[in-house]
């Protein structure tokens, strides 16, 4: 008898579970115009133009921060004259970058993010005058002082 109520309920058991329905799951509203607005707006890449003149000296930067890797140009004319690439890291409101002349040489250079523009860095360097000898001693008080530039005109002088 214990077999049969037991082999009933078993049988009743999976007759009912057979017949439930399955719910389908509920999809959650997703607006995909939005999703990839959203996804643009974090991959942007920062761009920005600047140009510092001091005594007879005019120097030109154009720089582009692509998530934290910044890319750009420098050029400068006057007594200091140079041409030059530039790449580096975006670290907070400092970039620190290396300049890489025509020449083949290189050197390290620093810049402070600030009110708009850009504070370069000043600081002892190595005996081989590529990178700062101590960076705790790496000061943004006395460098060149960079503003924003239109990117336009930036272009064409570094071309």
């Amino acid at each position: 008898m214990k077999k049969n109520a037991a082999l009933v309920f078993l049988i009743t058991f999976m007759i009912t579970a057979c017949k439930k329905e399955k719910a389908e799951p509920v999809k959650p509203a997703f607006d995909s115009v939005a999703a990839e607005q959203s996804a643009n707006e974090d991959l942007k890449v920062n761009k920005g133009c600047y140009m510092a003149v001091s005594d007879e000296d005019t120097t030109y930067l154009r720089l582009e921060d692509n998530l934290g890797t910044v890319i750009g140009k420098m050029k400068s004319s006057g007594k200091d004259k140079i041409s030059a690439d530039l790449t580096g890291l975006s670290a907070g409101d400092t970039l620190k970058l290396t300049l890489m002349p025509d020449n083949g040489t290189q050197k390290e250079i620093w810049f402070l993010k600030n009110d708009g523009g850009l504070q370069e860095a000043t600081g002892k360097y190595d005996a081989a005058g590529e990178y700062y000898d101590d960076y705790s001693k790496v000061t943004f008080g006395d460098g060149k002082n960079y503003k924003n530039a239109d990117c336009e005109t930036v272009s064409n002088i570094l071309k």
